[in-house]
């Protein structure tokens, strides 16, 4: 883009020797030098100011959480070890499923009767505290999310922004920058195509994570669906 930038200029400014062809350009290179350029034509004259720089974007968002193991997940969260846990309830009702729903819990209710190391509550409380913790890194997936999208929108915006004004002051001040118009849109289109993969990335990543998590979710309310009669904690 160099070299192309060197024939569109060279008429009216000496590009420096040396410049490599194959240089990368940006928006912001284009409308520096578009300003240098017509301010040395216009030298003399009243040239109108140049446009306020845009504010920079947000600061790239933290990556998604994906993948992480449950016990981790509890640890963090500081749900304590519990005498009869949630997921151990869960194995003991697959393999009570083939009995009636109400002689199933009267079996569960029969071996806390005779554990005094654990109840009911405490399998419930245990199921609480772990759908809690399961929540809020389902929440930390969905506020990443969004950060990713409000990141999204302000680099499109400032994109578009520094493209109007480039567009604005080459049709203005010369026409024979059109060529140099033309190669900072599409200068804008590719950065906007990145920004645009980046985030549908961080989308799909944060949408299948949050899947998994609902799922563990719904699982372990299977415990209090287990105990919907009233006699739960008796």
């Amino acid at each position: 883009m160099a070299g192309f930038f060197k024939k569109a200029l060279g008429v009216f400014v000496e590009v420096p020797e040396g410049a490599d062809e194959h240089d990368d350009v940006s928006i912001d290179d284009l409308n520096d030098e578009a300003r240098r350029l017509l301010a040395e034509i216009e030298a003399g004259s009243d040239a109108a100011p140049p446009p306020a720089a845009e504010a920079p974007p947000p600061p790239p968002s933290a990556p998604v959480p994906t993948g992480g193991d449950f016990a981790d997940i509890y640890a963090a969260a500081g749900v304590p070890p519990s005498p009869y846990s949630a997921e151990m309830l869960l194995k003991v009702a697959e393999g009570l499923r083939a009995m009636p729903l109400d002689q199933a819990r009267a079996a569960v209710h029969a071996m806390d009767g005779a554990d005094d190391r654990w109840t009911v509550g405490d399998v419930l409380l245990d199921a609480d505290r772990k759908i809690d913790a399961l929540n809020g890194v389902q929440q930390a997936v969905v506020t990443s999310q969004q950060q990713a999208e409000q990141r999204y929108d302000a680099v499109v915006q400032s994109l578009d922004s520094q493209l109007a004004a480039t567009q604005t002051e080459i049709r203005k001040q010369i026409e024979e920058l059109q060529a140099l118009f033309t190669e900072a849109g599409e200068t804008a289109a590719v950065e906007k195509a990145t920004a645009l993969s980046e985030l549908e990335a961080t989308r799909n990543s944060a949408q299948a994570e949050a899947s998994r998590l609902q799922v563990e979710v719904d699982r372990l309310r299977q415990v209090h669906g287990f105990f919907d009669d009233g006699t739960a904690g008796a």
